[in-house]
């Protein structure tokens, strides 16, 4: 049971990963959506509620290094390090607000 599980969140944290890689490029391409908006935190947010913070924090980790390497020819802006810590606050904030019952953990 608790293979099917983590199964279940891995699928489900690899197709949210995949979603804020590719986001921004969709909106990137609508002007005055893509200076405005960087929709990378939507998924990581999503994964944060959906599967955990802890799945949600690989998501957050992995997604701007990810994109970095596919869609800047592999280039390591300076930007990197801002971004990933910035995304990685949503899980943690997630993290904070279930510890203090503010919102149900996962699967109660």
């Amino acid at each position: 049971m608790i293979k099917k599980n983590s199964t279940k969140k891995l699928v489900v944290s690899a197709m949210l990963l995949a979603i804020a890689v590719l986001l921004p490029s969709i909106t990137g391409n609508i002007p005055k959506v893509g200076n405005a908006l960087c929709p990378m935190h939507i998924p990581v947010l999503l994964c944060g509620f959906i599967c955990g913070w802890p799945w949600g924090l690989a998501v957050g980790f992995i997604s701007p290094l990810l994109r970095s390497a596919m869609f800047v020819a592999g280039a390591v802006t300076t930007a990197i390090p801002g971004i990933i810590i910035q995304i990685i606050l949503i899980p943690l904030i997630i993290m904070a607000l279930q510890k203090n019952k503010m919102i149900p953990i996962e699967g109660e």
